[in-house]
């Protein structure tokens, strides 16, 4: 015999009470969305299964140029900016001229020249004084090319004296050994009895006739003419001072100088 399971009335009314407080206690949560996003329908029924809806605030307006603003703030971001420092060099150039001043200096003659042009013959006498005496002369040459300055001399009964013979062309001496401080003629003289020298003595060099210095020239050729002279380039219109100092040993009918250039 099987068993039968009988629940009582009061058994089941229990069971549905039970259910019924269940759905009454429980929160059932519905969202529902509408087609429209910005609203979004949201019931809840917690107990009494009110549907409440919730309004969902729209995002604020974007200004119309908000978006190319920022996108010119990223370009400027990206954009790596390169700085060119350019650095100018300015060099001076000093330029030195150098001005070189070429002084000639020209001697003063001994004594006052006395200008004779382009006179060849200097002097002529047939005396002198017993002193060394100083004789200048300014001369000037026609043609360029060389010259010979040419001392002729005679005496009887004694000698000529001659030393510091010079010839300047502005500040240029144009002789050698003027003064015969080399001891002999050379260099720069040329001795010469073209017809003899009689009995008298040849011009020569002497350590003991001499005005300055430690010689000097004497001549005692006594019936006939001795030489002496030298030679050297004259340049044409340009002035020339020749000086020389001459002196007489004495006295007589036989004495005779010339001097001349030509």
């Amino acid at each position: 015999m099987g068993i039968v399971k009988v629940h009582s009335a009061n058994q089941h009314q229990r069971s549905s009470y039970r259910r019924r407080n269940l759905r009454k206690t429980a929160s059932v949560n519905v969202i529902r969305i509408n087609h429209n996003p910005s609203r979004i329908m949201h019931s809840v029924s917690p107990t009494n299964h009110t549907e409440q809806e919730v309004r969902l605030r729209p995002p604020p307006a974007q200004h119309p140029l908000l978006p190319l603003a920022l996108q010119q703030q990223r370009r400027l971001a990206a954009t790596t900016t390169t700085s060119t420092s350019t650095t100018t060099t300015t060099t001076t150039s000093t330029t030195t001229s150098a001005t070189t001043t070429t002084t000639t200096t020209t001697p003063m003659p001994p004594c006052t020249p006395v200008s004779v042009s382009s006179s060849s013959n200097l002097l002529s006498a047939t005396s002198g004084g017993s002193s060394y005496t100083c004789y200048a002369y300014a001369w000037t040459p026609l043609t360029t090319g060389i010259v010979t300055l040419t001392f002729s001399l005679q005496h009887n009964p004694a000698y000529w004296f001659l030393d510091d013979v010079s010839v300047y062309n502005g500040g240029t001496q144009m002789l050698t050994n003027g003064g015969f401080e080399s001891g002999s003629f050379s260099p720069g003289w040329t001795k010469a009895a073209p017809t003899g020298c009689g009995s008298g003595t040849t011009g020569y060099v002497s350590s003991t006739y001499h005005r300055t210095g430690s010689y000097g020239y004497a001549d005692g050729c006594n019936s006939h003419t001795d030489q002496l002279s030298q030679s050297f380039v004259v340049t044409a219109g340009q002035p020339y001072i020749i000086s020389f100092w001459l002196k007489s040993g004495g006295t007589g009918s036989g004495i005779s100088i010339s001097v001349d250039i030509s």
